[in-house]
């Protein structure tokens, strides 16, 4: 009976999509992060990652400039990225916070500057801080 009501449980079981992981950046970099190499073998990094694992996976990786990849990592607005790499929006930031537009990594090569760091380690915007302040 036991083996029974397992069977049906696990049938029951609706597999979950893999979560995504969004980001982008210099364009320069994209061959090396996401893209076939040169013979269109798929080696670059995100494809060898999610070949590997399960449960989580490499979105598009938007194509943009350095600046807007550090400004949609730093305000967590995958809109910034997006848009600056097709055009959306005359390629300026949407405003569309955390969420499934949640930045997890950006591709700048460009150093990050003083005034960029106070602003974000200053911000009183909870999706800033993990775990949260109180």
């Amino acid at each position: 009976m036991a083996l029974a009501a397992t069977a049906a449980v696990a049938a029951t079981r609706v597999a979950k999509p893999p979560a995504i992981i969004n980001g982008g950046g210099s364009a320069s970099q994209q061959l090396e992060y996401a893209a076939p190499d040169v013979n269109g073998a798929p080696v670059s990094e995100f494809l060898t990652f999610d070949g590997e694992q399960t449960g989580v996976s490499f979105g598009t990786y938007w194509s943009s400039t350095s600046s807007a990849a550090q400004t949609g990592f730093l305000d967590d607005d995958l809109s910034c990225i997006e848009n600056n790499a097709t055009g959306n929006n005359g390629g300026n930031c949407s405003g569309t916070i955390g969420g499934a537009a949640t930045v997890h990594y950006a591709v700048s090569e460009l150093t990050f500057n003083s005034t960029q760091i106070a602003n974000w380690a200053t911000s009183s915007a909870d999706w800033r801080w993990w775990p949260p302040r109180s």
